[in-house]
């Protein structure tokens, strides 16, 4: 491993080592007593680190893919940059604020996956409690479910979302009041760009997945990645999205109140958490494992 930070920037990279030293661009630079250990064959232009041979941006959102042979991003997003449009595209951008909040969980990382592609099914039953303290009461499962509350959209390449109208940022606002004043005077931005129908999805709220680890929660503003650490372990990290033009106050208070919800130790965090450990765990089993899984 060469880099140990989470953030910053450098002229280059060593390994601690043997102490071989790497500009930015991947080359070889040198390497201590190189003449005397390796002799004069030794060729450094050999031996510089593998270049990744995708890397595309979109909106400032940096993908990577170590397949040469894959399609371009804009072309893999497909239908689900439509959507990422609505709250991605606003006037000024919007930015991850870290570092990121790191935890292990012991699940597979296909379902939190999976769970984020839209399944509200699990809120009024997982959240209950959590929801009950926080907004007094609980949508019933019912209010769910139909085309005047939510929408659910899947696109090849695995993506997925789902948007329910009738939540939108109050998760948030026990912690950020400031909030939704933003929100609304933004999403009258949003309408008169792409319409009143996407000016409603911006103000709703967002569970969505990028295939295959990348997860986000607009509304919660929200943004994981799952790193997949073996077939029963996940490292989770956990920024906040904000709008590069917010107030600098407001993004703190947002920052706050998105870890306080779905940071490590956040409250609805700890549920679905839970939930992903006990999904995985039966599968060790003898009989389960005689089974099919039908996801």
């Amino acid at each position: 491993r060469l880099c140990h930070a989470e953030s910053g920037n450098a002229k280059g990279l060593s390994c601690s080592y043997h102490g071989w030293a790497f500009g930015v661009e991947g080359r070889l630079d040198a390497v201590p007593l190189e003449d005397a250990i390796y002799g004069p064959q030794f060729d450094r232009c050999k031996l510089g680190l593998r270049e990744v041979p995708l890397v595309e941006s979109y909106h400032g959102f940096i993908f990577a893919c170590m397949d040469p042979q894959a399609p371009g991003l804009v072309e893999y997003l497909g239908d689900s940059a439509w959507y990422m449009d609505i709250w991605a595209n606003v006037p000024g951008g919007v930015e991850l604020l870290g570092p990121p909040a790191r935890s292990i969980v012991h699940a597979n990382w296909k379902s939190p996956t999976e769970n984020f592609i839209g399944d509200s099914y699990h809120v009024g039953w997982t959240h209950a409690p959590a929801l009950a303290g926080l907004m007094g009461g609980v949508p019933p499962h019912a209010s769910f479910i139909g085309d005047d509350t939510c929408i659910q959209m899947t696109s090849r390449y695995g993506h997925g979302l789902g948007i329910f109208n009738q939540l939108g940022v109050a998760v948030l606002l026990h912690e950020c009041p400031e909030l939704a004043p933003w929100m609304e005077r933004r999403a009258g931005e949003v309408a008169a760009a792409r319409g009143p129908r996407a000016a409603g999805m911006f103000m709703g709220h967002w569970d969505a997945s990028i295939f295959p680890n990348t997860s986000y929660l607009y509304g919660d503003h929200v943004f994981k990645v799952w790193h997949p650490l073996g077939p029963d372990r996940i490292e989770i990290m956990t920024w906040t999205i904000v709008e590069k033009d917010m107030p600098d106050d407001l993004k703190r208070r947002v920052q706050v109140a998105t870890h306080r919800m779905f940071g490590t130790a956040g409250r609805l965090e700890s549920d679905d958490l839970d939930n992903f450990e006990y999904a995985t765990r039966p599968n060790r089993g003898f009989v389960t494992r005689q089974g099919e899984l039908n996801l």
